[in-house]
């Protein structure tokens, strides 16, 4: 992949000092080959390179080893895009453009807040320098990957609890 001037390739040194959300734990870094904005919008799932521009209510981000790490202006990070609706914290969707957003959840989420419990301090302010891509130029997304289905001959019950939103179930 070449360098273009909606497409740069990204250093190991610059995707291993950016700091990854546990939302990418799925997505092995040799995945990560370089940082896109030759995209209409992003979608639910689409990895972003993002610079930490103002600390809000999330000051830490879970790192994909579940560890928190404290954040500072100017760090990049790589986050997923998505939705989230947590009645305690932040309601946000996944925005129509690369345009600045926010750090919608500590572990790793980005994504425009529409509004917020009046508990909670701002979110956290972000502008995506693009989504990631990997050696041929495709936008990575968590739809890619996996997890490792459990095995199908162990009789373990399943209990379920259901619900819609932070604290259901």
């Amino acid at each position: 992949m070449e360098d273009t001037a909606m497409t740069e390739r990204l250093s190991h040194e610059r995707v291993s000092n950016a700091k990854r959300g546990f939302s990418t734990r799925i997505v092995p870094e040799a995945y990560i080959h370089a940082v896109t904005r030759d995209v209409a919008a992003p979608q639910a799932g689409d990895l972003v390179l993002a610079r930490v521009d103002a600390l809000g209510a999330h000051k830490q981000l879970e790192l994909p080893t579940s560890r928190k790490s404290t954040l500072f202006p100017g760090d990049e990070v790589i986050l997923a895009y998505g939705n989230r609706y947590a009645p305690d914290q932040f309601e946000a969707v996944v925005p129509d453009s690369l345009g600045a957003c926010h750090l919608a959840a500590a572990g790793g989420i980005a994504g425009q807040v529409l509004c917020r419990n009046a508990t909670m301090a701002a979110p956290t302010a972000i502008t995506p320098l693009g989504l990631i891509a990997d050696e041929t130029g495709v936008v990575v997304n968590l739809r890619r990957f996996g997890v490792t289905p459990a095995r199908r001959d162990l009789k373990i019950p399943c209990i379920a609890v259901t619900g819609g939103s932070m604290n259901a179930g």
